[in-house]
């Protein structure tokens, strides 16, 4: 039983910590409108502004390109969406299974720190969508 109890908690920390982990890298790195000096512009409009002036497009290459962009990046959106769904499933299955392990006091300690942990991410969200 209590290795049980060792490996439920391992588990848990390693999902957490590999989602927080994937959750930074890939809002500072892949989604984050703050990368690479796109501050006030979308990857798109970088990368539209960048290739038209680098490549010198003529218009009708530039009118491709913004539909290539375009579709691209609806396509990203999706995948993205559909992995904070994944993410939310995945962490509801360990929220499920952890606290059938824990005892009523854990329990209760537990809640009060899944709390804590959601108020700092929605405070982490909150922050990185007033610079995008």
């Amino acid at each position: 039983m209590i290795r049980s109890k060792k490996l439920a908690f391992v588990s848990f920390l390693a999902v957490f910590l590999l989602g927080m982990v994937l959750g930074v890298v890939l809002e500072r790195f892949v989604f984050s409108a703050d990368y690479h000096g796109r501050r006030r512009h979308g990857p798109s409009e970088y990368l539209f502004n960048k290739f038209s002036k680098e490549l010198a497009l003529d218009e009708e290459q530039k009118n491709q390109l913004e539909k290539l962009l375009k579709e691209i990046g609806d396509k990203h959106r999706r995948i993205r969406d559909a992995n904070k769904q994944q993410y939310a499933k995945i962490r509801s299955e360990f929220d499920a299974s952890f606290r059938q392990v824990l005892t009523h006091d854990q329990l209760e300690k537990y809640e009060r720190l899944v709390q804590e942990f959601e108020a700092a991410r929605k405070r982490y969200r909150q922050k990185h969508e007033r610079h995008k």
